[in-house]
């Protein structure tokens, strides 16, 4: 198959609401014109205000849709989200890199759903750190933060990455007071990417989803960490305000399409 746009990968949690998890990634990547591909994890019930099951997919199973989607397809850029069982990874990011040089990878490491489900309530250090060395990014809230790093502090997580040689760690504002800025975190330096602070009523089920997965779309482009995590930033405030409720609307990207009620008589 001549592959002409870059495609971008999921592997993740199924949400029937559509709102997180699979959908939302897929989604994303469609609205920034990118072809996504999706592996599923795990198969959850649930809606935006109730987590009822989770179904774990079997490491067989995971690795065989991987292995088909590789024998065609070849993605310049990957997202983990929702990991059952973290033990898995080392053998997908292995096939990912050993299939394809070069991949982009980034973790949106989900602890707990919006609905309250705790999914991992701790890693070890041994092994989180083993993971982040083969990643591109990790994307936290400020709880997964603590909860991983055992800190908040920009510049402890900095001296962290430096001495254990680990991925940049983008540390996400959304749980922040008086501001909702995110902080990009590398070894020698910290970026600070201003966000806009919304009310409540403007949440969205599944937004830290989004913005790794827009992420994933600058990464796949081109662009550096920094302007993909800036980017990634700007596409999510506008899916906050997308539409009135708990599932927000994903909007094309492309200035070039437009829709019916767009289009100029």
């Amino acid at each position: 198959m001549e592959q002409q746009e870059p495609i971008v990968l999921s592997l993740g949690g199924w949400d029937p609401c559509g709102g997180a998890g699979l959908a939302a990634d897929i989604k994303t990547f469609e609205a920034h014109r990118l072809l996504g591909l999706g592996v599923t994890t795990a198969l959850t019930a649930q809606n935006h205000q109730h987590f009822i099951a989770l179904h774990p997919i079997s490491t067989e199973h995971i690795l065989d849709q991987l292995t088909a989607l590789l024998k065609v397809y070849q993605p310049q850029a990957a997202k983990f989200g929702l990991i059952p069982d973290t033990g898995l990874m080392e053998p997908v990011i292995d096939a990912l890199q050993d299939s394809c040089p070069g991949i982009e990878l980034t973790w949106d490491p989900v602890l707990k759903a919006s609905a309250g489900f705790q999914f991992h309530s701790s890693f070890k250090k041994k092994e989180l750190f083993a993971l982040m060395r083969k990643m591109n990014l990790l994307t936290p809230n400020q709880p997964e933060a603590q909860t991983l790093f055992g800190t908040l502090d920009p510049q402890a997580i900095q001296e962290l990455i430096h001495k254990e040689d680990l991925c940049p760690v983008l540390l996400k504002g959304g749980h922040a007071q008086n501001h909702a800025n995110d902080l990009l975190i590398q070894a020698h330096q910290i970026d600070t990417i201003s966000g806009k602070p919304f009310p409540s009523s403007f949440a969205k089920h599944g937004s830290g989803c989004v913005l790794s997965a827009a992420i994933c779309c600058g990464l796949a482009k081109g662009s550096d960490l920094l302007n993909a995590c800036s980017m990634a930033k700007s596409y999510t405030e506008n899916f906050l305000q997308s539409a009135p409720g708990p599932l927000g609307w994903h909007v094309l990207s492309n200035p070039k399409l437009k829709t019916q009620n767009q289009v100029s008589s």
